[in-house]
């Protein structure tokens, strides 16, 4: 039973690394959006729905084209409605003649979600399964640093498009490494081979921006008319720090001694601290004019 996945940027390749170290090799892998891709997801779609589930619809709706028999998606709770937009999938699928699965991974209907991750996972146990997670989201750290040096790169490159075609090679490098001790050495790997084969100008002073946006908007580059890449052919360094690791990437995120969330904690903490000694400060006072 083929298993496909919309087109999600970069993060695609952290999908397909899950699945293929999920042992699923009967993979129909998306394809970057086109202008068909936004038709179809437009046509069978509510007029008033966001256009992120109007790609993505479009995207599903072409791998099932291909002979895609299940669907992966998500169902959580956030800020977004992003959450909602599997079960949506599911009956615009079925009334346009899909007899497929929807596999739902909703962690907040346990039942739900071991038994449709049982589906996913074929013949591997609990443990081998969790791994494979595991490792995925180890990558995914790797395909967000890709992402980042091929737009730090890009904008000072002698030959235009180098950084990119190293990237696509680095992509494909991390999608089939093999074994953590492998996945581990990646990142020294990535920052080498961009230092030896791409050339720069080194006495360039570039502008340095950052994106931010809506999820999929940012990290979709179809979807913000490639704004990022738009950047670094006007010699402009574009980074963005809005990415699925935020959110999918348990360690990093509980991990005290890395810098960000070190930072984060002293800064929200001195806040607090001002907040609470104002708070005081404007009760002693008002205590001293009642009396």
């Amino acid at each position: 039973m083929p298993l496909a996945f919309p087109y999600l940027g970069s993060f695609t390749f952290v999908m397909e690394a899950i699945a293929r170290g999920m042992k699923r090799d009967d993979l129909i892998l998306p394809t970057e959006p086109t202008y068909r891709t936004k038709q179809l997801g437009s046509r069978h779609a509510s007029e008033f729905v966001c256009t992120p589930f109007k790609i993505i619809l479009g995207s599903i709706i072409e791998t099932v084209e291909r002979g895609a028999t299940q669907v992966l998606g998500t169902v959580h709770v956030d800020f977004c409605r992003l959450g909602y937009y599997a079960p949506l999938w599911k009956l615009i699928l079925e009334d346009l003649g899909f007899t497929g699965d929807v596999i739902f991974l909703n962690w907040f209907d346990k039942p739900e979600f071991f038994r449709n991750f049982k589906m996913l996972c074929g013949d591997l146990n609990a443990l081998q399964a969790f791994q494979a997670f595991r490792i995925g989201w180890i990558k995914n750290r790797y395909v967000d640093l890709v992402e980042e040096l091929m737009y730090r790169y890009g904008a000072t490159e002698f030959t235009k498009g180098s950084a990119k075609a190293v990237a696509d090679r680095l992509f494909q490098t991390i999608v089939h490494t093999k074994g953590e001790r492998n996945v581990r050495k990646l990142g020294r790997l990535i920052k080498t081979t961009f230092k030896e084969e791409v050339e720069v100008d080194e006495k360039a002073d570039p502008l340095k921006v950052i994106i931010m946006g809506e999820l999929y908007a940012v990290i979709e580059p179809a979807i913000n008319l490639y704004v990022m890449r738009r950047l670094n052919d006007l010699g402009v360094i574009a980074y963005t720090p809005i990415t699925f690791r935020r959110w999918i990437d348990l360690g990093y995120r509980l991990n005290f001694l890395k810098k960000k969330q070190r930072d984060n904690y002293f800064i929200t903490f001195w806040k607090t601290q001002g907040f609470y000694k104002n708070f005081l400060a404007q009760t002693t006072l008002k205590q001293r004019e009642r009396r």
